[in-house]
């Protein structure tokens, strides 16, 4: 994008796109911005095309589009299987995913939601074409402009290059009702650049959130920030890292030989992922596997150690526990499977981490060590969807007032009883911004108390299903009910 396409032009649509009227010979085009380029936003906006509700079609047929995310991915963990097969990972309006009763393979599935993406881009803006860096800081409304930003974003800002008009440039659109603060970096400049975008709906689909980091006060000097990273921070092919986050590992560079040794914590999914990328791809690197006992199922608490080990990383009924797909690597695993919480990492020798634990006091043999160096630390214990953690859905849409859940018997008047009641995405008070897909899992925080249903559901520890909340389904059934 460059600098002097920026400053947002009125644009007239010439024809329709999805066959409803021509609204837009005499009007100018709004502006319909989607947050995310995962599979919850290509369904999105696959399903705002193909919607029958007449308001949908209109919107769609009035609006220019602009798609803002990092590219997905999954085709960089080459042929890591997948937990689903690939008739669950269709994508509505669009070509099966083939390849039978077996796990998809990731690069299959990257490749497939790219290809999709690909046949939407002609509908997108082209003056905001941006690189794959580019992220979202923050979502403002025009009805609460003014309303101070938090710390981090407004140093942001101060820091960044402004392309195109200042913030003040809000008075003179006040048909706009929100503004997004849109970063990036060009390839043969450092500096982070700023520019405003403003929109007339939004739909944010950035998944579940940033990766979960420890506690600040568990790292040493400079190691917080090495491991957090900026939401800029673009996938390192080529360069072995030795703090990582889990959701960036899987297919990552290792250290390899025997002579290296690596941590993976956390029981999760994604650290079973890890764990099986280790042991095919490290050339024999010693391994250990982690967890925090303290997250361990409640039937296996009280549990002698090795009880609670093999329970933690095998009870298929837990969503923190790997079950199914990756039963083999835990299988093969027992030896380097063990319990403990992480209390320090600070720098060790060279440029190994020493990792400082706690312990369960019946923990045998070397599995009660209290203190290990590594040569590389990979932290998968989930993702972080609070307003604290730039880059999530609770910190985008932070200013914009408490949001409405839209529940599942709002959507179809056929669907299973017992779920009549589930949240399966959010909006504002306008109805033009909505959170959708795996984003959805912000709710507790997000979402004014609409009654007993709401606060049940959420008492009872649930949690939204991100597998459900990021399917086609949903999404679809949203564009085709609700205007």
């Amino acid at each position: 994008m460059s600098g002097a396409n920026v400053p947002i032009p009125v644009y007239r649509a010439e024809h329709a796109t999805s066959g409803a009227a021509d609204l837009s010979t005499v009007r100018p085009r709004e502006t319909y911005v989607i947050i995310g380029r995962g599979f919850a936003a290509v369904a999105n906006h696959l399903t705002l095309r193909a919607s029958a509700n007449p308001e949908v079609r209109a919107r769609v047929d009035r609006c220019r589009f602009v798609i803002i995310g990092g590219d997905e991915p999954w085709q960089a963990r080459g042929d890591t299987p997948l937990g689903q097969f690939p008739h669950l990972l269709g994508l509505p309006g669009y070509q099966a995913l083939t390849g039978g009763r077996s796990y998809a393979l990731a690069s299959d599935f990257g490749a497939y939601i790219r290809g999709a993406e690909d046949g939407l881009n002609r509908y997108c803006d082209q003056d905001w074409r941006l690189p794959a860096n580019a992220w979202v800081g923050l979502i403002e409304s025009f009805d609460q402009r003014g309303t101070a930003l938090p710390a981090d974003e407004q140093q942001r800002r101060d820091q960044a290059l402004l392309v195109g008009p200042d913030a003040k440039e809000w008075e003179h659109r006040p048909g706009y009702p929100y503004r997004l603060s849109v970063f990036w970096r060009e390839a043969d400049d450092p500096r982070r650049r700023l520019s405003y975008l403003y929109a007339h709906y939004v739909d944010v689909c950035t998944g579940p959130g940033p990766a979960r980091l420890l506690d600040p006060s568990v790292y040493g000097p400079g190691l917080y920030e090495e491991h957090a990273g900026q939401p800029d921070d673009q996938p390192d092919s080529q360069t072995v890292k030795r703090l990582m986050k889990g959701d960036q590992h899987i297919g990552a560079p290792l250290p390899t030989g025997p002579e290296k040794r690596i941590l993976v914590y956390g029981a999760s999914a994604s650290g079973a992922w890890s764990a099986e990328h280790v042991l095919n791809n490290s050339g024999g690197a010693q391994m250990h596997w982690a967890a925090d006992p303290a997250f361990a199922p409640q039937e296996f608490q009280s549990k002698p150690y090795l009880e609670l080990m093999e329970g933690y990383f095998k009870s298929p009924k837990q969503s923190n526990a790997p079950g199914g797909r990756n039963r083999p690597v835990i299988e093969s695993t027992t030896e380097q499977r063990m319990l403990g919480r992480i209390e320090r990492i600070e720098q060790g020798s060279g440029q190994r981490l020493k990792v400082s634990w706690k312990v369960p006091s019946d923990a045998p043999g070397w599995r009660s060590m209290t203190d290990c160096e590594y040569d590389q630390v990979v932290i998968s214990v989930g993702q972080d969807n609070v307003k604290e953690r730039a880059g999530s859905a609770a910190y985008l849409v932070q200013s914009l007032g408490a949001m409405a859940p839209i529940y599942a018997r709002d959507l179809w008047s056929n669907f299973l009883k017992q779920d009549q009641t589930i949240p399966v995405g959010l909006s504002d008070r306008r109805g033009h911004l909505r959170i959708l897909g795996a984003a959805s899992v912000a709710a507790p925080r997000l979402s004014r108390d609409e009654g007993k249903e709401f606060k049940e559901f959420w008492s009872g520890g649930r949690k939204l299903n991100s597998g459900r909340l990021s399917n086609g389904g949903i999404v679809q059934s949203l564009h085709a009910n609700s205007p």
